[in-house]
Parts: C-alpha cells; structure tokens; sequence
C-alpha cells in the first residue's frame, strides 16, 4: 500500500493505480473509501470499465441493487 500512495503522490491522477487502490480498499472492506477511488477513476476515464465494475462490487457489499445495476450497466 505504500507503494500505492507513492505512485498516486506522484501521479494523482493514474487511473490504473486508483483502480487499485479502489481494488485494495474493497478487499479491507473500506468500501465508502473504495467507492471514493473507482470515482476518481470515473471521472478521469467515464469508460473505465474496471472502475465501474470495482464500484458495482462494493455496491454488492453494501446492499445496494439498483446502484450495482447501474454500475454494471456502465461497464458495457
């Protein structure tokens, strides 16, 4: 993780190294935090399928149907 938080240091805005962190979050059950990462990802990349699907698994976790469809939906 502190290699993580090095590389988003130096590059805030890397979206493959945010899809991992929003990755290791959702396996640490940080899912708000997670939710907050695959965002940032989103809002970098609006077709950034991985990040889509991350959120949708988090929505999973937190009981949230209709936002793991649309997250889901996004991922197509």
């Amino acid at each position: 993780m502190k290699t993580l938080k090095r590389v988003l240091e130096l590059r805030p805005n890397y979206v493959p190294a945010l899809n991992y962190q929003g990755t290791m979050l959702l396996e640490f059950k940080k899912y708000g935090q997670a939710i907050e990462s695959f965002d940032k990802g989103i809002d970098l990349n609006s077709q950034n399928a991985s990040a889509w699907y991350g959120k949708a698994r988090c929505y999973v976790f937190l009981n949230n149907i209709e936002s793991v469809l649309k997250c889901l939906y996004r991922t197509f």
